[in-house]
């Protein structure tokens, strides 16, 4: 507070209003954590100093420009998947050396490997972290997708709940329901199948979907866990309806193969992108295409929405990823920190970040507003 205002708080110490020094200015999101830090109720006060902590490490990441890099985790093999802890603290990636890296995402620093000491070579996929922290989904091309237990009681580390061995090939991609119950994996099977973690796969299957003619590549469940939509190299992009059990929309303005696709927050629209260097984003209702994007000059393969629903990021064979304005399409910012093919990005769940990985082998954490 003194650092601050000037101001001792010993010759007043019962007022602490900020008023900062002269020529200076105090962010907002500063100020309610000061004041909070020093109210007269302990309860109102933050629950520790690691809260405190990690609220001051992100108002300082906030300040900072966009494209600012913040940290960068190194793999030394191309990284296909990656996905952020919920409360933003950690990002877990994947790559081909069937490991599971899990990362300090402010710092960088290493905190976690997880190698299957019975598989040497099998390539991660997809991840998903569940949306209570507790479980990671991973996909991979050995046909089964492995559920893993996060614990943090002492130090972080993981231990294998659950695999389902529903699929018939490679499993491209994991998503959780947003209640965080059921699991959705689809794959080169040609198959989306709905499953909730049991003790063998006969017991944990729901339901499997059959709609695309070749490999599902992408999947996605809505904001209000109703419907899933997969994409698929056969260029379609199927909405499957969970509760009644078929298929609402197939979206067919792709020329090409799907390579990802992510829902807006308030699940109205869908941004999907293909080989064709182009982003659709579209209606969920009327699967009008609502306008493209062609920011990118090559394959793009991995598009984001922010958590705000204002922006989407998108990443791909340009070595770029790009920011943009989700109703104008009008580009916010390229980030160019990478030196090959971009695969997999993310936002952070506050929407301050963003985590960018791919062909060179680095999971780079930059600000992204």
């Amino acid at each position: 507070h003194q650092l601050l205002t000037g101001n001792n708080p010993a010759q007043n110490p019962f007022r602490f209003e900020l008023s900062p020094l002269q020529g200076q200015s105090i962010p907002q999101r500063l100020q309610s954590l000061v004041l909070q830090m020093v109210e007269m109720d302990v309860h109102n006060r933050p629950s520790s100093m690691i809260t405190a902590r990690q609220e001051l490490e992100q108002i300082v990441a906030a300040s900072r420009p966009v494209g600012t890099l913040l940290s960068t985790c190194n793999h030394y093999r191309l990284v296909l998947t990656l996905a952020w802890s919920p409360d933003g603290t950690t990002i877990v990636s994947g790559t081909v050396n069937s490991a599971l890296h899990v990362w300090n995402a402010m710092t960088g620093c290493h905190m976690f490997t997880y190698r299957d000491p019975f598989k040497t070579y099998t390539w991660t996929s997809s991840l998903a972290w569940s949306p209570d922290g507790e479980y990671i989904a991973c996909g991979s091309d050995d046909r089964t997708v492995r559920v893993w237990q996060v614990e943090k009681d002492v130090s972080l580390t993981m231990k294998q709940k659950f695999t389902y061995r529903g699929h018939a090939n490679w499993v491209n991609a994991v998503a959780w329901s947003p209640d965080g119950r059921r699991i959705a994996s689809g794959g080169d099977d040609k198959t989306v199948q709905v499953w909730q973690m049991g003790t063998t796969a006969t017991d944990a299957e729901i339901e499997t979907y059959r709609g695309h003619s070749l490999w599902v590549v992408t999947l996605a469940w809505s904001p209000d866990g109703t419907s899933i939509a997969s994409g698929g190299n056969d260029a379609t992009i199927h909405i499957w309806d969970v509760g009644r059990k078929e298929t609402a929309l197939i979206y067919r303005d792709h020329p090409f193969g799907v390579n990802a696709l992510a829902w807006s927050p308030d699940g109205t629209r869908i941004a999907s992108c293909s080989w064709d260097t182009v982003i659709r984003v579209w209606d969920v209702v009327t699967g009008n295409t609502l306008f493209t994007y062609h920011g990118h000059a090559d394959w793009v393969n991995a598009v984001a929405w922010s958590p705000d629903g204002t922006c989407i990021a998108s990443g791909g064979r340009d070595k770029t990823v790009q920011v943009w304005d989700a109703v104008t399409g009008q580009v916010m910012f390229t980030y160019r920190g990478h030196f090959s093919s971009v695969y997999t990005i993310a936002w952070s769940p506050d929407g301050t970040r963003i985590a960018s990985a791919g062909n060179d082998g680095t999971v780079q954490v930059w600000q992204a507003v």
